[in-house]
């Protein structure tokens, strides 16, 4: 009877930590809850607990998260060349490209005609003296603004790439993001913490006076123990919530994903996970509908396994699982193996080689294609010259 018990537990645990098939096949609502509420003094914090998650990957199509999708192929003349480990952020009618080998930022409308190359690494008044961090496109007001790596002052341009007043910061940013209102000329930076630091978080005006700001004092302590061993958030500003999170990437503390209460100049608590023992490297993603945990430097189980795991949270149900997204607009390709969501958009920065390559794969599968299908995939395969410039996968969040 002893035997049988242990036997009955083990396949319950088996029923419990692994999503269910039903008729429909797999989905996230026949997943488990992997979740739950805790009261943090007047706040609810949703906690992930990854011990909950089983071994399944689930395949979920990106085209129900999406208001709008397009292809858009990059100008392949010399100077609009860029590449596939360059940041991109969109706007309603342009994209912008840090190129981290070319040192430089490039400018390009949703078609993919370049414009211009607005800043380039260097030491000059309008050049980042480091890495690129952060970028607005003000399509309104017809500006850009850039946040580089270990400045005083938020870079400012035309969309002709001609500089226009740079923008004083209240303090150094070493590594930071930032939310701009051109109406008001205020701002928001969120900043990563560092010895004799101020602050974390700060609201300014355009001259660099402090409306409001967050100690740093919170923080510091731990960025002064190793700064390696933290960045900040990547992936942000896609709800209306303004986002939060120190990645302690090998340094053995708990983390938590805020929202920055700007009214009542607080961080509210949202979500963390709960690791164990093993805390693995990871950062946090928020979506209008999910939480995403994104686990780096994990060894991948298996050539299914295509990208970096992760971990997708419904906020409604907190069910949850490992997920691969997909693109199934495209006969279900992966698209970029660091897919990228941020202000808003999710977007797939690919060398043209490497969507060919995915694009012939769902083409060798045709049973799995409608004929629509099929045409679309192949038309586009052949629109696609290998030695062109990249090819933006751009799909606006919903």
């Amino acid at each position: 009877m002893k035997n049988l018990h242990l036997i009955l537990l083990f396949i319950s645990s088996l029923v419990i930590y692994s999503c269910k098939e039903d008729k429909k096949g797999l989905s996230l609502d026949n997943c488990p809850i992997v979740a739950k509420y805790e009261i943090i003094g007047n706040d609810t914090l949703v906690v992930c607990d990854i011990s909950l998650l089983g071994s399944d990957t689930l395949d979920i199509p990106l085209s129900p998260l999406f208001s709008d999708f397009e292809v858009v192929q990059l100008e392949s003349t010399d100077e609009a060349l860029s590449d596939a480990s360059g940041t991109v952020w969109i706007s309603e009618n342009y994209a912008g490209i840090y190129s981290y080998f070319l040192s430089n930022y490039k400018f390009y409308d949703r078609k993919g005609k370049y414009l211009n190359t607005t800043a380039s690494l260097g030491q000059g008044p309008d050049d980042i003296i480091f890495w690129l961090d952060d970028n607005y496109i003000d399509d309104k007001n017809k500006t850009v603004y850039l946040l580089g790596q270990h400045t005083s002052k938020l870079l400012v341009f035309d969309l002709d790439g001609k500089p226009k007043k740079h923008i004083p910061l209240a303090y150094q940013v070493d590594r930071g993001r930032f939310l701009i209102d051109s109406e008001k000329e205020t701002l928001i930076i969120i900043a990563l913490p560092r010895a004799g630091s101020s602050s974390i978080i700060w609201e300014q005006d355009f001259s660099g006076n402090i409306i409001r700001e967050i100690p740093s004092s919170r923080f510091a302590r731990f960025v002064e123990h190793n700064p390696a061993n933290f960045t900040l958030m990547k992936d942000a500003f896609n709800t209306a919530n303004i986002d939060f999170t120190m990645q302690y990437w090998s340094f053995t503390d708990v983390d938590t994903f805020y929202h920055y209460q700007a009214e009542s100049n607080r961080l509210q608590p949202a979500f963390t996970v709960n690791f164990g023992d093993n805390i693995i490297k990871h950062y946090y993603i928020e979506l209008p509908d999910y939480y995403l945990v994104r686990l780096v430097n994990v060894n991948f189980v298996g050539a299914d396994k295509p990208r970096v795991p992760v971990i997708i949270i419904d906020k409604k149900t907190l069910r949850g699982t490992y997920v691969r997204f997909k693109y199934d607009m495209l006969g279900n390709i992966d698209g970029q193996k660091w897919l990228s969501f941020d202000r808003g958009y999710c977007v797939s920065n690919m060398y043209p080689y490497e969507l060919k390559e995915q694009l012939e794969e769902s083409l060798a599968r045709p049973e799995l294609l409608t004929s629509e299908m099929k045409k679309k995939i192949t038309e586009l395969n052949s629109s696609i010259a290998e030695e062109g410039n990249n090819i933006l996968l751009i799909g606006k969040l919903k």
